[in-house]
């Protein structure tokens, strides 16, 4: 009968064999000090560096040339849900429950083909996530004492390819709005001096009934489209984030301006209250947008007949705006 244990002795590890043999003991003592506190700090470097790469949220795998894992990250782990043993165990058998390879084995060509490097982005269901991901791979081929080993390092990139098709939807809304407010310019010139002098017609003229009834609908066609332009022309209109002199009174008037067809055509009144403001620093553009987002709503949720009042005046050293 052999007997194994391990003896701690001051600062030494010793590793002590016991045999008896035809009522003879026999004993073997080895210092394996050095070995344990290699071996320690192995694992204690192997720790770190999972615990590293875990929290670059990196998921990395080493492979044989057999496709049999070596060593697998905890990320990579939990990402799939790999309960158990790895070590030795196949990777397509662990990530897909395959007993042979993958037909589509993205290894293939580094196994067999002789490629140093490979990389690419391939979808998977991530079971950590719940949904379909993608994965940014590189896969590393090294040649060691052992033989040829694989090393692939995963990062999952949805996100960032979801901000990039972001971007891409934002810029091409851009594009859209550029070209809506060149349009919206370049019409309603044209489109405003044909709505005046149909409104001159209207009023000087001696014209008939069924005459004046159709162009009276021509000009509120007119109107119509004039403060559809107007709207389109501030889709795109960029936004100075500079702090300059705002006059409170000139920003009103303008609103009116834009605003006051797009009232009339809803048989809303549209009034400007505006007391002695000094003028103040601040940022005009965005001011303007919100105030015409404000009227705009106003006038719509305003009854025929109905009245819609803006109002500026200084309290306690504020400048109040009222959209009432």
């Amino acid at each position: 009968m052999e007997v194994e244990r391990v003896l701690k002795l001051g600062k030494r590890i010793l590793e002590i064999k016991e045999q008896e043999k035809e009522g003879v003991f026999y004993g073997l003592v080895r210092d394996v000090t050095t070995e344990k506190r290699l071996a320690l700090k192995v694992e204690r470097e192997r720790k770190f560096l999972d615990g590293l790469l875990s929290t670059l949220g990196s998921g990395v795998m080493v492979l044989d040339g057999d496709k049999r894992v070596l060593w697998m990250n905890t990320y990579l782990r939990e990402m799939f849900h790999i309960q158990g043993e790895t070590k030795g165990r196949h990777c397509f058998y662990l990530f897909s429950g395959r007993q042979s390879s993958c037909p589509d084995c993205y290894l293939e060509g580094l196994l067999r083909e002789g490629k140093t490097q490979e990389e690419g982005v391939r979808r998977y269901y991530v079971p950590l996530m719940g949904e379909e991901r993608d994965l940014f791979m590189k896969i590393q081929r090294v040649t060691t004492e052992e033989g040829m080993r694989l090393v692939i390092v995963y990062q999952d990139i949805t996100e960032t390819r979801r901000m990039e098709e972001r971007v891409y939807f934002m810029d091409k809304l851009s594009s859209l709005g550029k070209l809506a407010a060149s349009v919206a310019h370049e019409l309603s010139t044209p489109l405003s001096v044909a709505s005046t002098n149909l409104d001159m017609v209207l009023r000087k003229e001696k014209l008939s009934p069924s005459a004046k009834r159709l162009l009276s609908v021509s000009a509120e066609e007119l109107g119509r489209s004039v403060t559809l332009l107007h709207r389109l022309r501030w889709i795109y209109r960029p936004l100075s984030m500079k702090k300059r002199e705002v006059r409170i009174d000139r920003i009103l008037k303008d609103v009116g301006a834009i605003l006051r067809t797009f009232a009339r055509e809803r048989k809303v009144g549209l009034n400007l209250e505006v007391t002695p403001v000094k003028p103040f620093k601040g940022y005009r553009e965005p001011l303007m947008q919100v105030l015409l987002n404000l009227v705009t709503n106003a006038v719509e949720a305003s009854p025929p007949g109905g009245e819609v009042t803006l109002r500026a005046e200084e309290e306690d050293s504020m400048l109040l705006v009222t959209v009432r």
